[in-house]
C-alpha cells in the first residue's frame, strides 16, 4: 500500500472569499507544481476550470514544498487544515488528506470491499442533469449518445453510482450473487428514450460501522481515521456473520452532502466474489478493503 498527501488547489472566487484570492496567485501555484511535479490533472485552461486541481506529495510531512504550498494558499487568504474543514471556518478553507492507494496483491488479502466509485477513466459513463445551482435533478434521456443505449454497464456521472441496462440486469440476476437490488430510472424526457436503464440498489444492509462519520464544513457528513481520506472502514466480524449470506451491501450510514450531485447516500459493500464477478466482466472500478474486527 501506498500514501500520498492530496491538498485540493480550487479556482478563486472573488464573491465567496478573500480579495487576495486572485487568478495570479491561482496560477502561481499551479505552476510551482508543475515546475515541481506535484500534480497530474492540471486543467489545460485553468481560468476555465469549475473544480480546480489537486498536489500530490509522497506521504512525508516534512517535504520543504509542503510548507511552501500552504505558504501560497495562505498568500490567497485560505487556511488549510488537516483532516477535514471545520464548521464555521472561513469561505474556501481548504483541508489535505492522505489518500491510501492498494495494489492487486494488497486486495487479494481482504474478504469484503467498499466501492468508491466506478472508475472515469475506463467506464463510460451516464451523464446526470442539473439545474442552474449545480443541483442533480434527474436524467435525460437526450443526453445519451445513440450507441450507449446497448451497453450493459454505465458508472453514472458524478454520484458513483453503476446504471444498468436490461441485458446488465440480467446478467447480474443470472449470476448468483445474494443482495442485489435495483431502482429503475425515470427519465425526464421518457419520450426520448431508446431503452431503461436501472441503478444498482443492493437490498442488504451492513451493521453499524465502528469507524466514525463526522460532520464537516457546508454540511458535509464523512468517514475519517487521523488524516486519511476515504478511510478504511471497520465492522464488527461477528455482527457481519450474523447477518444473511449477501454479496453486496449498503451501510446504514450516509455520507457525503445534500447539496452535491449525489447527496448523502450509504456507501456500497460488496464481496470478494462480486469483486471477482466484475473484473470477469471488464466493469471497471475502485475499491477499498473493510475491516472485520473481532
Amino acid at each position: 500500500m501506498r500514501t500520498t498527501i492530496r491538498i485540493p488547489i480550487l479556482p478563486p472566487r472573488p464573491d465567496k472569499e478573500s480579495p487576495l484570492a486572485t487568478r495570479e496567485r491561482y496560477h502561481e501555484i499551479a505552476e510551482f507544481c508543475r515546475e515541481n511535479q506535484l500534480s497530474d490533472n492540471i486543467p489545460s485552461d485553468l481560468d476555465k476550470s469549475e473544480y480546480g486541481f489537486h498536489a500530490r506529495f509522497d506521504n512525508n510531512e516534512h517535504d520543504p514544498r509542503l510548507k511552501v504550498i500552504f505558504e501560497m494558499l495562505g498568500e490567497m487568504g485560505r487556511q488549510v487544515f488537516p483532516k477535514l474543514v471545520p464548521k464555521g471556518s472561513p469561505p474556501r478553507s481548504l483541508a489535505w488528506n492522505i489518500v491510501r492507494y492498494y495494489s492487486k496483491k494488497d486486495l487479494e488479502k481482504f474478504d469484503f470491499f467498499k466501492l468508491e466509485f466506478w472508475s472515469t477513466k475506463k467506464s463510460v459513463r451516464l451523464p446526470i442533469a442539473t439545474d442552474t445551482h449545480g443541483a442533480f435533478v434527474g436524467y435525460r434521456a437526450s443526453a445519451i449518445g445513440s450507441k450507449k443505449w446497448s451497453l450493459p454497464f454505465m458508472a453514472v456521472d458524478l454520484t458513483g453510482d453503476l446504471a444498468v441496462n436490461e441485458t446488465g440486469k440480467a446478467l447480474l440476476e443470472s449470476s448468483g450473487l445474494k443482495g442485489l437490488g435495483f431502482e429503475e430510472i425515470k427519465w425526464l424526457d421518457p419520450e426520448n428514450a431508446k431503452g431503461q436503464f436501472f441503478l444498482f440498489r443492493p437490498d442488504s444492509l451492513m451493521p453499524l460501522c465502528l469507524s466514525s462519520l463526522v460532520q464537516g464544513d457546508y454540511d458535509e457528513y464523512f468517514f475519517v481515521e487521523g488524516p486519511d481520506f476515504s478511510p478504511v472502514l471497520r465492522f464488527s466480524r461477528k455482527a457481519v456473520e450474523e447477518r444473511e449470506k449477501f454479496d453486496c451491501a449498503l451501510t446504514m450510514e450516509k455520507q457525503g452532502c445534500d447539496k452535491s450531485p449525489g447527496g448523502r447516500k450509504p456507501i456500497k459493500i460488496i464481496s470478494r466474489r462480486f469483486r471477482d464477478f466484475l473484473i470477469e466482466n471488464k466493469i471497471y472500478f475502485d475499491v477499498a478493503p473493510i475491516i472485520l474486527v473481532d
